[in-house]
């Protein structure tokens, strides 16, 4: 026992997730790539009321998701989760919809992974800025972490190390470490992600086991290693409270040896001023990291302290994961790679100089260039919750650049009016390093220009010819000069007072069950402006609503009861007439069909060579005549081996799948059975009498 007592307080815990509150307490998040207990993953796309936040991420993760994407312009996720959750899930008040998402998986098949994407830290860090000359190309980068992932194509490993006892692979089994390389050095190759320094060499340097701790020991084998090696950078997403005298000397040693060694401040969190920085990050040859969220502000998980060097993104970061897929994690550890990754680009840019005028250009000196281009956050200078502030690769790699014109003005658009248009654009996405002072709009055909301030991004066009069709682009200017032109808007043509539509014409309406789909033609008249929309009213009741499209459903009807239709049209300046009505329908409900259970199959799975094993169910529904049946809920219950209930949707093929819960080396004969007790769909009576068979059990051999 003392041995085992002695490991644990050794035991350094990766500095991994936030414990953040989230939107309901005491929700936990299961491993990724783990089964759960005989529920099955589904992949969803979640609508959000508004855009979501670091709490809604938090929530997803507590429910057992794994966000695979965040949208920037609309309030929305894609993600995997469990499919018991969906229901707790559509009832948050923040959830607007829960919808299937199909393509999801194209990141979990290698190759035809997601078209890459610039994760929001890489770019809060600037690093793009110098890529095109600066991709810390071979630089030396030790993770000493769990180990990086070798099948994960968004990464190339130099080499590695392992120093987990009975581990004699670096592969990661854990996905720490995977995610912490992606963030430093993520392929540059036109899928996932991209990471600050994309052709820096990695060499994974295990000292974590799978679950993501580890001892001393091995965290000083990994430094003392990666000094023996000539590493140039060392990357440490870990911590412990307090630690041995030796892991002090060995960072001793590998600053005197020229390696720039990064670690977590911690996950402690603090509302006061001090003091929580965990070790390795407190020792002062080391470069401790806070984390940071998109708006700028210190992540409240942060640890804080005199010793905070540097701040980096640490909140929502999307970066690799094994299995050639890809997860958003919150901690200090994903800040930390952001700052070993510009430890990289700025070894291999060639413009370090004698930073500290000791005569030489090293690590001191790549540590000093990192705090003097950071950008202040907090109060003025160094404090403890953000320290010299927040890296800035293009500053740091090349400092005071000469600026440049702007970029070009972009979602330029044109509303018309009597004689004129109204001209509105959105401000370049780089201002060249020189704050914008105006903006130049010209129009085609005529080719006249309008001069605003650059505080503007919109200008009403006047002297326009009625009738005429124009486009506008927008070029913008800074103190070097003019950028180039922006793409050219929505072609308009200024006319007359604008008007309300006319009515739709030739309203029809099909009836289905509880409801009738029903199509129009547009009006003969728009009134002078595009139609933005339509209302469909029913009579007795019902209505529904549509963009600029000509038809809708109309759902909630009464079956048996006789419905007509009318609908109006909008545009700009309001709501029109509205049209002739519909013929008259009567929604009916169609007649139930028969299902039963066609089929059903087990078969055993395992991990870590059969360290984990589970089975795997398939039940398929078919109707009478034998063809699949999509859409049914099929229940059931686990027992033998493991026990509880679960349901699950069959697909297009009629088939349902049930994964039961994980044993850790089951003996062999250990059984695992489901056995069906319902089936469910609306429409279809299930016909237990033509089952073929109701349950299927799996043996452990």
């Amino acid at each position: 026992m003392r041995s085992i007592r002695r490991w644990l307080s050794l035991a350094l815990i990766v500095a991994l997730a936030l414990t953040a509150t989230g939107f309901h307490t005491g929700d936990t998040s299961p491993r990724y790539g783990s089964p759960s207990d005989g529920d099955r993953s589904v992949d969803v796309i979640i609508t959000f009321r508004q855009r979501p936040e670091t709490s809604h991420l938090s929530y997803l993760q507590g429910l057992g998701a794994r966000v695979s994407r965040q949208y920037r312009n609309i309030p929305a996720v894609s993600a995997s989760l469990p499919q018991s959750a969906l229901t707790r899930l559509r009832q948050h008040t923040d959830v607007l919809a829960v919808e299937p998402d199909g393509t999801v998986t194209a990141l979990e098949t290698g190759p035809t992974a997601q078209a890459q994407t610039v994760p929001w830290g890489i770019a809060k860090v600037n690093a793009p800025a110098v890529h095109g000359f600066d991709k810390g190309a071979g630089v030396k980068v030790a993770i000493i972490d769990t180990g990086i992932d070798l099948e994960q194509l968004d990464l190339k490993v130099a080499g590695g190390v392992s120093f987990v006892t009975g581990v004699t692979s670096w592969d990661d089994d854990n996905g720490h470490g995977t995610h912490v390389a992606g963030t430093v050095a993520a392929l540059d190759n036109d899928i996932g992600v991209v990471g600050v320094a994309p052709l820096a060499s990695l060499f994974a340097v295990k000292v974590l086991n799978s679950s993501g701790s580890g001892s001393w020991s091995s965290v000083i084998s990994g430094v003392d290693w990666a000094i023996t090696n000539g590493m140039q950078v060392v990357s440490m997403s870990l911590g412990a409270s307090s630690a041995p005298s030796a892991m002090q000397t060995a960072v001793q040693v590998a600053s005197n040896a020229g390696i720039v060694i990064v670690a977590a401040a911690g996950n402690s969190g603090s509302s006061g001023l001090c003091c929580n920085v965990t070790y390795p990050a407190k020792f002062s040859e080391v470069i401790a990291v806070a984390a940071i969220d998109e708006s700028n502000t210190r992540a409240s998980f942060s640890s804080i302290g005199p010793e905070v060097e540097l701040a980096a993104p640490g909140v929502g970061v999307l970066s690799t994961w094994p299995n050639n897929t890809y997860a958003i994690l919150n901690g200090t550890s994903m800040a930390t790679p952001h700052v070993s990754g510009l430890a990289a680009l700025l070894i291999a840019s060639g413009t370090l100089k004698d930073e500290n005028a000791d005569g030489k250009v090293n690590n001191l000196d790549v540590r000093l260039r990192m705090q003097k281009t950071a950008t202040d956050l907090g109060d003025p200078g160094r404090d403890a919750w953000y320290g010299y502030g927040l890296i800035n690769a293009a500053m740091a790699v090349a400092p005071g650049a000469v600026p440049t014109v702007p970029g070009a003005p972009t979602g330029v658009t044109a509303t018309a009016g009597d004689a004129q248009a109204t001209v509105s654009w959105n401000a370049p996405a780089s201002d060249g390093g020189s704050a914008i002072t105006a903006y130049t709009i010209t129009s085609a055909p005529a080719t006249t220009e309008k001069l605003v301030s650059g505080a503007q991004t919109a200008v009403v066009f006047t002297g326009l010819i009625n009738g005429t069709s124009y486009t506008f682009t927008v070029k913008a200017t800074n103190a070097v000069g003019t950028g180039p032109a922006s793409a050219p808007s929505n072609a308009v043509v200024p006319g007359a007072a604008l008007t309300v539509p006319g009515a739709p014409t030739g309203v029809t309406a099909t009836a289905g069950n509880a409801q009738a789909t029903v199509s129009w033609s547009a009006p003969a008249s728009n009134g002078g402006s595009a139609i933005t929309g339509y209302a469909v009213t029913g009579s007795p009741g019902g209505s529904c609503s549509v963009g600029n499209v000509v038809s809708c459903t109309v759902t909630g009807l009464t079956n048996g009861v006789t419905y007509i239709f009318t609908v109006k049209a909008t545009n700009a300046v309001g709501t029109g007439p509205a049209s002739a009505p519909s013929n008259a329908v009567t929604p009916t409900a169609p007649a139930s069909s028969k299902m039963h259970i066609g089929d059903m199959s087990g078969v055993l799975l395992d991990q870590f060579r059969g360290w984990k094993t589970w089975a795997e169910v398939s039940v398929k529904v078919v109707d009478a005549s034998g063809a699949p049946v999509a859409g049914v809920t099929v229940a059931g219950n686990w027992s033998s081996a493991t026990t509880g209930s679960a349901s699950a949707t069959t697909g297009a093929d009629g088939v349902a799948r049930f994964s039961s819960a994980i044993l850790r080396r089951p003996a062999a004969g250990t059984t695992f059975t489901f056995t069906v007790t319902d089936l469910g769909k609306s429409g279809y009576v299930y016909d237990p009498l033509a089952d073929v068979k109701k349950s299927v059990s799996v043996i452990v051999v």
